[in-house]
């Protein structure tokens, strides 16, 4: 995936007229630039971390299996979707590129994922353990940096994802 693609998310549709249903915007998503130091700290041995090759199809986790990695994307497309199992229905969480990471439920210390990754195009993606990566974040202070300015960027997107919610009831 290039830097500057920009994919978008489907809308989900309130298919039964619900109360309480929302419709999410489509949303663009793009893959990050602060990569280089972050890539030089998973190359430290220290942190075992694992770089692998990825067919698509491959379920990298599921919904409710332990979380412990964090996943760092160096060549295809992932897709972030969560289940409702209520409903029945799965709910588009992120496309990610080129640059991205997720998994970050680990660096909560959560004990399961709540969501699934599933591989889209063959990908390259680093597996590191999410106590190894924070520890030697301490020590990395330009990684740390750009690890903070994903997360603020990720944060942003989902406030404004959140504000952009149309209520179908109202």
């Amino acid at each position: 995936m290039r830097k500057n693609s920009v994919i978008m998310a489907p809308q989900s549709h309130n298919s039964g007229g619900q109360k309480g249903s929302i419709r999410p915007p489509a949303k663009p998503v793009s893959a990050s630039s602060d990569t280089s130091a972050i890539s030089e700290l998973l190359a430290n041995p220290s942190l075992a971390a694992r770089r692998l090759t990825m067919p698509s199809g491959k379920v990298i986790f599921d919904q409710d299996t332990e979380a412990r990695n964090l996943y760092f994307l160096h060549r295809g497309q992932v897709r972030v979707q969560a289940s409702d199992p209520v409903r029945g229905a799965i709910r588009l969480v992120d496309i990610l590129g080129a640059g991205d990471w997720f998994g970050e439920v680990a660096l909560e210390k959560k004990p399961f994922y709540t969501e699934q990754a599933i591989v889209v195009v063959a990908s390259i993606v680093t597996e590191v353990a999410a106590d190894k990566f924070l520890t030697a974040l301490a020590n990395h202070p330009k990684a740390l940096n750009d690890v903070v300015r994903q997360l603020a960027k990720k944060v942003s997107a989902a406030s404004h994802d959140a504000s952009s919610m149309v209520f179908d009831d109202c």
